[in-house]
């Protein structure tokens, strides 16, 4: 080979080069920006365990308070079903004692 076909050989490796190592370049910036994306969520995310403390903290909160309403419901519920049934019978007692005349 000749001394121009060498440094053609020689010019066209290093432009193969080049172009690599741009693309290379290109890779680089694009993970960089995809890292410097991921980095302000992961940074945003850095408040969501004193977040989930506090949640706990007022679902449980609100669990308490529901358990006392719904008992609360129960005992009226119950209250509701009797309180009917003894003001019956009591009448009906008054009344056939009444009529009887078993009253005092």
């Amino acid at each position: 080979m000749t001394q121009a076909a060498d440094l053609q050989n020689i010019s066209i490796a290093v432009g193969e080069v080049r172009g690599q190592l741009r693309e290379v370049v290109h890779g680089v910036n694009n993970m960089a920006q995809k890292v410097d994306n991921m980095s302000d969520k992961v940074s945003a995310l850095v408040s969501v365990p004193g977040k989930m403390a506090e949640l706990e903290a007022r679902v449980t909160v609100l669990e308490a308070a529901e358990n006392q309403r719904v008992g609360a419901m129960g005992f009226g519920g119950w209250l509701l079903k009797v309180l009917p049934i003894g003001a019956i019978s009591a009448a009906i007692g008054a009344i056939s004692a009444f009529l009887t005349g078993r009253h005092g």
